[in-house]
């Protein structure tokens, strides 16, 4: 999950439309919708989002049965189907369409550029991701910026999770551009959510580098990518811990160096001719941990992983980030996949192999050599 943020909702001076047409309702319909409405924004006040969202359904239901066809329950649909529409789309989607229903019959008024993304985002996420949905999508967007509304932080999100879809229909330049336009509205609207920045700079280095055939040039830029994301991040506490976005990108900058030493192949690069990599200028990836080169480890026994063979297509490009435990007769405990980029393709082998690893003996005990070391895998397919 990505987070959160207070929710550009539709204010309903609740006490004021009461007053337009309490005569018509029984007494207790109308305090039940009204009722469970000022809970939603009491407890939208103090960041309680599982709260709000009992309430605004609540509050959006009583208003079907007492209301049916008004203005108030366009209101309380939409601030519904917006409260919902990351963690449950599904339940979001019947909401917005209820919203979109009685504004286009003119008997609310609502932000129409607003309400025309979020439910082209709730059908293209409860549709699988279709080509059409994906489309309508990136039309209402465009259609809200033609109107000049302001950025906003759940735009950026959809804006996100679009260039996403794109990556996953091959669509990279789409991709890459929808991915700078999330980074830039969060870095405008959420300064502080360095992980949803990290992850749409990270969409942008990955589509840069997937594509074939690479050059030094496009990996490159991809690796500057990979290296703006990973200066967002904090250094983590522990593997147990590591943040799974900051993992990713960190599994996709290795890649991206494997890309550009085996580029030797096919350009004029010599051995030594590597991406720079300015660790000194980069935080540390782990608290109260060292290098291994640093604790004067060796391995005595360290086999390769046996990669699946169906696996091993030409072109294949990816890595798999590991954390993991030493013990004091020099075995790996605790091995876990902190990363692996593509998903479920190769961590399965690098953890199988790793539990043969043996170090030579005596070892270096102090904690900071046996807890918390990271290792990485790559691979890349030429044949």
């Amino acid at each position: 999950m990505l987070g959160r943020s207070s929710k550009k909702r539709i204010i309903l001076p609740i006490g004021a439309a009461l007053l337009a047409f309490s005569f018509a309702l029984p007494v207790a319909a109308a305090a039940d919708y009204a009722e469970e409405y000022r809970q939603y924004n009491e407890a939208l006040a103090v960041g309680d989002q599982d709260a709000a969202t009992v309430h605004a359904l609540a509050a959006w239901k009583g208003a079907e049965a007492a209301l049916g066809d008004h203005r108030t329950t366009a209101i309380l649909a939409y601030n519904y189907g917006q409260q919902v529409l990351f963690e449950a789309p599904s339940e979001a989607l019947p909401a917005l369409q209820r919203a979109k229903e009685l504004l286009d019959s003119g008997v609310a008024a609502l932000p129409v550029e607003d309400l025309d993304v979020y439910l082209a985002y709730a059908v293209m996420v409860t549709g699988g991701g279709r080509k059409s949905d994906a489309e309508a999508l990136r039309a209402a967007l465009a259609a809200r910026d033609s109107a000049g509304i302001p950025p906003a932080y759940e735009i950026a999100r959809i804006w996100l999770e679009l260039s996403l879809n794109d990556v996953g229909r091959s669509k990279l330049s789409e991709a890459i551009s929808g991915a700078a336009r999330a980074e830039r509205m969060f870095a405008e609207t959420a300064p502080q959510a360095y992980r949803q920045r990290g992850l749409a700079i990270m969409v942008q280095g990955m589509s840069k580098l997937i594509p074939e055939p690479r050059s030094s040039l496009t990996i490159k830029a991809a690796h500057a990518d990979f290296l703006r994301a990973w200066r967002l991040f904090p250094t983590q506490k522990d593997i147990d811990t590591f943040d799974s976005v900051f993992a990713k990108i960190i599994a996709w900058d290795y890649a991206a160096h494997v890309a550009y030493v085996n580029l030797r192949y096919d350009e004029s690069l010599t051995p030594g001719d590597v991406l720079p990599h300015t660790f000194s200028n980069l935080p540390p990836i782990l608290e109260n941990s060292t290098w291994e080169k640093q604790c004067a480890h060796l391995w005595e026994e360290r086999k390769p992983p046996k990669y699946p063979r169906e696996a091993l297509r030409r072109g294949s490009l990816g890595s798999v980030f590991i954390g993991y435990h030493l013990t004091e007769d020099g075995r790996v405990r605790d091995a876990r996949v902190l990363a692996e980029v593509p998903s479920g393709k190769f961590a399965a082998a690098v953890l199988k192999s790793m539990q043969e690893w043996r170090h030579v003996l005596p070892m270096d005990t102090r904690p900071e050599c046996m807890l918390n070391q990271v290792n990485y895998f790559t691979f890349e397919v030429r044949y």
